[in-house]
């Protein structure tokens, strides 16, 4: 990430949050190809991946600083922070999206969880006392629009998904808003790797009693393996770090909008190898979703 320190802060944050969120989207159908076409369960692939992707951010950190990144958990008041960053961000987000991801596909997944930022922006006027600038209203119904054509394909009178589908989708965007909220002071002040690796062990190292991936049985082929590498090196350890280091730089509510980037890179690759058709209604909502993006990298 250290390549782009010639962007002015604001451009940082959002070419992370484009990257982060582009990231995600190819990360989720390597995870549908995983959950679906080879049949690992979600608590196998959530458990698994938090841990060697904490284990990864955790070691950089360790080689970048030359010292064992401990001293997070002598501050004060910093383990409470870190446990629910955990918990219900990290572990709640990951668990439901896969889930989702198993009674769906990666891209209605993925659609369902970007409602996240009316949730963001929901919180933030609370918080506030204040209505949403006309901007903000504009983007978010843009953004939502795009979500209901895409999910709906057009017929708007129905939901193409399965009732456990939107409720594991739904529980995701919830968990996305608390991950990209509650975090915020602990990046700016101990740095990204740091607080998602030691977020991603913890939250690990709490589901696995109730996973129990080693008493699941998975293939031992090179595609298996690879697609799991790309998920838990890209999909996972850069997607997070890029993302959550984007809201030191933008809004969270922007770096949530930005986001939107992630079911159109979802589709598009979805597209290319499990052969989804996509109708107008689809692409007219992919379009909403790229004006939004480029609406919001406007200012």
């Amino acid at each position: 990430m250290d390549g782009s320190c010639h962007l002015a802060p604001r451009s940082k944050g959002i070419v992370y949050a484009l990257l982060g969120g582009s990231l995600w989207g190819v990360g989720g159908v390597a995870g549908e190809y995983l959950l679906v076409d080879r049949g690992v369960s979600a608590a196998w692939l959530t458990s698994t991946r938090l841990l060697l992707g904490g284990f990864l951010l955790l070691a950089a950190e360790a080689l970048r600083k030359r010292r064992l990144p401990f001293s997070v958990w002598q501050e004060p008041g910093m383990g409470q922070s870190l446990f629910l960053f955990a918990l219900m961000g990290l572990l709640a987000t990951q668990y439901s999206y896969f889930a989702s991801i198993k009674d769906s596909n990666a891209p209605t997944a993925t659609i369902l969880q970007l409602l996240n930022p009316l949730l963001i922006l929901g919180w933030y006027c609370l918080k506030g006392r204040h209505w949403p600038r006309g901007r903000e209203v504009l983007c978010m119904l843009g953004a939502l629009l795009g979500v209901i054509c895409l999910v709906t394909r057009g017929d708007f009178g129905t939901l193409a998904v399965s009732k456990a589908a939107l409720f594991w989708g739904l529980l995701s965007a919830g968990a996305a808003a608390v991950y990209t909220i509650q975090p915020r002071h602990m990046l700016m002040h101990h740095g990204t790797s740091l607080i998602v690796g030691w977020g991603m062990m913890v939250a690990g190292l709490c589901f696995l009693p109730l996973a129990q991936p080693w008493e699941e049985a998975v293939p031992g082929d090179v595609a298996f393996w690879s697609a799991y590498a790309f998920i838990i090196v890209f999909g996972t350890a850069l997607a997070f770090s890029l993302y959550l280091e984007s809201t030191t730089y933008i809004a969270p509510a922007e770096t949530s909008l930005l986001g939107a980037v992630e079911p159109v890179v979802s589709v598009l690759f979805s597209l290319w190898l499990f052969s989804l058709l996509l109708n107008g209604w689809e692409l007219f909502g992919m379009a909403l979703i790229l004006v939004t993006v480029i609406a919001v990298t406007r200012g």
